[in-house]
């Protein structure tokens, strides 16, 4: 007979496959899908509970652009005109001439006279609120027409010798002026190697006594009245010579030497053995240096109108204009002026006002017969 406790595991194991095989049978397909959709699930939950559980980095936001500020622009208002002011021009200030080394001195008859008051038109009268206007400063010339014969005029720069850089500013002018040089001062040589070289004429300014002489002074080696004729045609010949490109001469001062003849004569007959024109510059209205020098078969020529006796822009610029009167009456006329610097600008001016006209400007020699 068999002991019960051995027929024990044996039905342990048994009921155990019978379970698991109850258990197998309950895991139909239906049943798996939905046990591995839950599970799929769970594990999706868990991933996103332990996402959303994780700090979350830092983003670079992208700035959004302020938008522009719009200033009003005020509308400009123009303030209103203001009224006119009376503009009176300062008084006429007559400057003091500045003299050369050797000044010249044109008697009171050679400038022109100023006009009888009396005989002036009255203006009318101004009102109280009207702009008075400043002359200009440089008065305009009066031209002729074109088709009309041509105005010949010369103008001759004299006291030239001593200041190189204005002789250099006189030639660079567009002009032909010719320059009358003084013979043994500093640049006189080297201002007649320069004029010739840019074709403009040169004359000898010879130096002669004048009316107070001592106290007015020509220069060394001047032509006096106590000198013998020897002497001064020694004198007129050694004066030609340092000048050896002149075509002509006049003379420096003078105003007492060109009154007498028999000097006159002696002077002249050096100056047509050397074959020069001579042009009188009148520095005294009792001058016959101009008669004597026909009487010598010499061309000749005297001065019309000396141009800067006061040294002032506009005042040249009216002896301009009256030069052109001058030439105007005659058909030719002869200005003298002397190296200033007022003078220069007065003739750059006049020279631009001439470039579309019909005046000529020439060298002296082509004025005298």
């Amino acid at each position: 007979m068999s002991s019960p406790n051995k027929n024990k595991p044996k039905k342990s194991r048994a009921s155990r496959r019978r379970r698991k095989s109850r258990l197998l049978r309950r895991w139909t397909p239906t049943r798996l899908s939905l046990a591995v959709i839950l599970l799929l699930t769970a594990v999706l939950l868990t991933i996103l509970l332990w996402l959303a559980g994780r700090p979350q980095p830092a983003r670079h936001s992208v700035p959004t652009p302020a938008a522009p500020v719009i200033t009003p622009v005020r509308p400009f208002i123009a303030p209103p005109p203001a009224s006119p002011a009376v503009v009176v021009p300062p008084p006429a200030t007559v400057p003091a001439p500045v003299l050369s080394p050797w000044p010249e001195e044109p008697p009171a008859s050679e400038i022109e006279p100023p006009p009888d008051p009396a005989q002036l038109p009255l203006a009318p009268a101004t009102p109280a609120t009207q702009v008075i206007k400043p002359p200009p400063a440089t008065p305009p010339l009066v031209l002729p027409s074109r088709g009309s014969t041509p105005v010949r005029l010369a103008i001759i720069m004299d006291d030239v010798g001593e200041n190189l850089q204005r002789a250099r500013q006189v030639l660079a002018l567009n002009l032909p002026v010719t320059l009358s040089i003084i013979p043994g001062l500093s640049h006189s040589r080297t201002i007649m190697e320069l004029a010739q070289r840019q074709g403009h004429e040169v004359m000898v300014h010879l130096p002669m006594e004048p009316l107070g002489y001592p106290q007015t002074d020509p220069g060394p080696g001047a032509l006096l009245l106590s000198l013998d004729g020897t002497e001064i045609r020694h004198r007129t010949r050694a004066f030609l010579s340092q000048l050896p490109a002149a075509a002509g001469c006049n003379n420096h001062m003078g105003s007492a030497f060109t009154q007498d003849a028999a000097c006159m004569q002696a002077a002249l007959e050096e100056i047509a053995r050397a074959e020069l024109f001579f042009i009188d510059s009148l520095t005294s209205p009792a001058s016959v240096a101009a008669d004597q020098a026909r009487q010598l078969g010499i061309a000749t020529a005297r001065r019309d109108v000396f141009l800067d006796n006061v040294q002032d822009v506009a005042a040249i610029s009216r002896q301009l204009d009256q030069l052109l009167r001058r030439a105007r009456q005659q058909g030719q006329a002869i200005g003298i002026c002397h190296p200033h610097k007022e003078t220069v600008l007065a003739l750059q001016a006049f020279a631009r006002q001439l470039r579309h006209s019909d005046i000529e400007v020439v060298p002296a020699s082509a004025l005298v017969h």
